[in-house]
């Protein structure tokens, strides 16, 4: 929910866009920016849905694992 009001209101999405626009590395030849998405691979997203299943699965059996609290 928090990302999607940064992306679609107006004022956040420019009070993000200058956190960055001065960053010393945007005036590096030598750098280059591209967004991330790693995640969006079809292994990374077939590795997504199995350890969502495998969690589902040991929570039903009463032994819950990645348990973040």
């Amino acid at each position: 929910k928090e990302e999607k009001q940064l992306l679609y209101d107006p004022k956040k999405l420019q009070a993000l866009g200058n956190l960055v626009k001065d960053h010393i590395l945007l005036r590096k030849d030598n750098v280059v920016f591209t967004p991330h998405i790693a995640f969006y691979s079809q292994e990374a997203l077939e590795r997504i849905l199995e350890t969502t299943m495998q969690n589902i699965i040991n929570f039903l059996s009463g032994k819950p694992q990645n348990i973040l609290c």
